[in-house]
């Protein structure tokens, strides 16, 4: 059971460390959007708990936009001290509440925000619910 749940635990790891990884390298590339994106160090977790309750446009390509309610942001452990040496910031999650019958999948997504402004976000449909979506910073 314990090597079971090692091997979780460091999936888990292995994942928000490629999240990550895409997410910033999305940011600096400019992701799939023209406009400019914010510097990934202003994207921390206060700049978005500031925001819970507000609403950020998705905007998919071939499709209308999707305006989705941040509903909550939250820290994430960090279990490796390797991890935490090299993190451009403490990893936190997003979690997003889109209007019932709308939908995306998987994937990297230009942003708007009224506060905030433009940026990239890569989410994940998450709960048994649908219409939540998750974005890991790590």
């Amino acid at each position: 059971m314990d090597d079971v749940l090692l091997r979780r635990r460091d999936f888990v790891i292995g994942s928000l460390a490629t999240a990550g990884g895409l997410l910033c390298g999305c940011l600096r590339a400019g992701g799939p959007s023209t406009a400019s994106p914010r510097p990934p160090a202003s994207l921390n977790r206060e700049a978005f708990a500031a925001q819970v309750g507000t609403r950020f446009r998705f905007l998919p390509q071939r499709a209308k936009p999707i305006e989705m309610e941040l509903v909550e942001t939250r820290k994430l452990p960090l279990r490796s001290p390797e991890l935490a040496r090299v993190a451009p910031r403490e990893p936190f999650a997003l979690l997003f509440r889109a209007p019932d019958g709308a939908a995306l999948r998987q994937g990297t997504y230009p942003v708007r925000h009224s506060r905030m402004g433009r940026f990239a976000l890569f989410i994940v449909p998450v709960g048994r619910e649908r219409g939540y979506y998750e974005a890991i910073f790590s």
